[in-house]
């Protein structure tokens, strides 16, 4: 496991501590000054620039066939919303 660079939220401590990956989101105890603390959680992996693109395009061509109704002559000056 990696380990996470953290500081101490006690203002007259701010002791620099180094955790272990798997204490995020855990309760962790300072070294310098006692107190106990949650440990920030693990952010999610970041998706490549391709793939949020890819993301973007797809949910647009969503929102627009969703957002723009077809009009269709129906025949006789008659038309329809499909």
């Amino acid at each position: 496991m990696r380990a996470i660079r953290i500081m101490c939220p006690n203002e007259k401590c701010r002791l620099e501590l180094v955790i272990h990956q798997g204490c995020q989101g855990q309760f962790v105890k300072c070294a310098g000054c006692g107190r106990k603390f949650l440990a920030p959680p693990a952010e999610p992996p970041r998706a490549s620039k391709a793939d949020r693109q890819r993301k973007v395009g797809k949910n647009s061509e969503e929102l627009l066939g969703a957002a723009v109704p077809v009009v269709r002559d129906s025949g006789m000056g008659a038309t329809s919303i499909a």
